[in-house]
């Protein structure tokens, strides 16, 4: 009788101890929900990173997509407050504990929000809204035709706000689009799209994120004599650059569409000259006999973004090339540094691609040089840059845009890898 005893005297224990364990471990997890919570209010995910398991899953998505697809979520699609939320249920099965809880947010009412975490206390599993996800990554190249039987084919374009406007023909209808080498993928204006669709996508404009994107097919897009038939793009809100250049902007030209190209820009002719790569030798001999350029390499290609140093005052620093930057632009971090290179120096407000309006210290740089080019006098914002630092192989410091590009002709190669300016004193 004394062993029956003893034995159920163990099993109670056990029986003790594991569910204070569990109550240990759902005390933790616990913990989760509240970050949750401060990350959808405050739009960063940066503390929510730590908790998610490799094989994290959300919407039918794992692992590193699933990770951008709750950036996205939180940074963008919820747009909304949890004002208060209370747990619901806790199951434990197995190895794996969920937790529901009722979220209540501001504009979208009550909510259910699912977590299962593994036995490790991370989430490997979230629900979080229903949605459909569209994903397209670096590695989903759009396929471009060149119908030019040229070595070269010149655009005309259009400023607007320091911005380059070109025509493109879409199925068999002329519109008007943004050229921004900024941008990797080329972009559709979603108010004359039929979509509504959430998507994650690689392409970032060098200024930041474009916001609420959807993929969808477009049977025929013409730039020149380049042509892309029934190739996925993407699709976003440009209300913002309509609002901006007062004209109706159909979509933005991105790098997919002339990476295998050299370009020049000539401000001067409002034009662009897309240039086949291996006949640019034989057009520096006949149409650019007259221009004298100087050549130098890039520091490096980061997938669209060419990487060149500009020196300022001494010091060296690297800097991506963005038609699509109005100013110059350099991380907040590098303003006590420069301050003594600048002058009339001031705070504004400043709108990049995605919409996003930011207070931003600007001034006039004195001097600065790109290779052996002076350039004087250029506007220049110090701004948040951080979305840059997903490039982890160089430093970036800041961006080179209109107030470099448009002093002079100025050609980049994507296939070469090399700048070539035309030789002016500025």
């Amino acid at each position: 009788m004394k062993n029956v005893l003893k034995l159920l005297w163990i099993s109670l224990l056990l029986e003790s101890v594991t569910l204070q364990v569990y109550a240990q471990e759902q005390e933790k997890c616990k913990l989760f929900s509240e970050q949750l919570v401060t990350a959808i209010n405050q739009k960063n995910v940066e503390n929510l990173t730590e908790w998610l398991s490799d094989d994290f899953t959300i919407l039918n998505q794992k692992g590193v997509i699933a990770q951008k697809v709750l950036d996205m979520l939180i940074t963008q699609s919820i747009n909304d407050t949890v004002l208060n939320y209370s747990e619901k249920d806790a199951q434990k099965n197995g190895n794996t504990l969920t937790l529901k809880y009722d979220f209540e947010y501001e504009q979208k009412g009550n909510q259910e929000i699912t977590i299962v975490f593994d036995a490790s206390n991370k989430v490997s599993s979230l629900s979080l809204i229903k949605a459909e996800v569209k994903v397209m990554m670096a590695e989903d190249k759009m396929q471009v035709k060149n119908n030019s039987s040229e070595s070269y084919q010149q655009i005309p374009f259009e400023l607007k706000g320091n911005l380059i406007i070109v025509n493109a023909v879409v199925n068999n209808e002329k519109q008007q689009f943004i050229f921004d080498s900024g941008s990797s993928r080329t972009i559709l204006n979603s108010a004359y799209q039929n979509s509504k669709v959430n998507s994650v996508s690689s392409a970032k404009g060098i200024n930041s994120n474009i916001n609420n994107q959807d993929i969808i097919e477009i049977p025929k897009i013409e730039f020149g004599k380049l042509l892309v038939e029934n190739e996925r793009v993407l699709v976003s809100d440009l209300s913002h650059l309509e609002k901006e250049t007062k004209t109706k902007i159909y979509g933005i030209i991105g790098t997919d569409f002339i990476n295998q190209l050299d370009i020049m820009y000539d401000y001067a002719q409002k034009q662009l000259m897309l240039i086949t790569p291996d006949q640019f030798e034989t057009l520096q001999t006949t149409h650019l006999s007259e221009t004298e350029f100087q050549t130098f390499p890039m520091t490096t290609l980061l997938g669209h973004l060419p990487i060149v140093t500009l020196s300022i005052n001494g010091r060296k620093y690297n800097v991506a090339i963005d038609s699509g930057a109005g100013a110059n632009a350099f991380s907040t971090s590098l303003f006590e540094e420069l301050k003594p290179v600048l002058r009339g120096v001031k705070t504004t407000e400043l709108q990049g691609l995605s919409g996003k309006v930011k207070e931003v210290q600007k001034g006039k740089m004195k001097k600065c040089m790109l290779g052996d080019v002076m350039y004087k006098s250029t506007p220049t914002v110090f701004t948040d840059l951080g979305h840059l630092d997903a490039f982890k192989e160089v430093n970036i410091s800041g961006i080179i845009g209109y107030e470099i590009l448009s002093k002079q002709k100025f050609i980049i190669s994507y296939q070469r890898k090399e700048i070539l300016i035309e030789q002016q004193n500025l």
